[in-house]
């Protein structure tokens, strides 16, 4: 199987820089992640983290051999928000975006769009043709934002067999890149 590169370290979208996380963003990686607590109720993965979680994850981005990279989306100085991929999963063909996030107060500024976009032509640039990402049901502002950057294939629905207060549900969708 041909295992595609990862991403560019540094790229630029417009006034936005992303670029590969380093240790030195654990505080504010931890903190623009927290914010989004308040959306726990429609997407367990949005549960409060401890810096000691985000130092993990930050770790096993920077591993030169790692299928995972986490990328921060910045304007100056301050981070935005950002992602991580884990690369050719499930297949040398996909890029799977395992997060995506836009800090509160910068919503609604294009950034997501803006990032979107860069973060897809990057990943043409190195051999992928199609992305995919998981989406909580309930989460509608999410569902949204997705379907209008192209992701419209629905490729797996999972959910709990029986309802409970605490279960949940979600969308595998792609978008098919070229």
């Amino acid at each position: 199987m041909i295992q595609n590169e990862r991403l560019p370290k540094l790229w630029r979208c417009g006034s936005l820089v992303v670029r590969n996380v380093s240790l030195d963003d654990l505080n504010e990686a931890c903190a623009a992640y927290n914010e989004l607590n308040y959306l726990e109720y429609i997407d367990k993965v949005f549960a409060p983290t401890l810096d000691k979680e985000i130092e993990i994850l930050i770790k096993t981005s920077l591993a030169e051999d790692s299928p995972f990279q986490m990328q921060t989306i910045c304007r100056e100085k301050e981070i935005l928000g950002y992602y991580h991929v884990k690369h050719n999963f499930p297949n040398s063909e996909t890029l799977y975006i395992s997060m995506f996030f836009v800090r509160p107060a910068h919503i609604n500024q294009s950034i997501g769009k803006l990032t979107i976009k860069g973060l897809l032509d990057n990943a043409v640039l190195v051999g992928y043709k199609r992305a995919w990402l998981k989406v909580s049901l309930l989460n509608w502002p999410a569902i949204r934002f997705w379907h209008r950057n192209g992701f419209s294939d629905i490729i797996e629905v999972h959910g709990d067999r029986i309802f409970t207060s605490f279960g949940s549900s979600s969308l595998v969708i792609q978008r098919i890149l070229i």
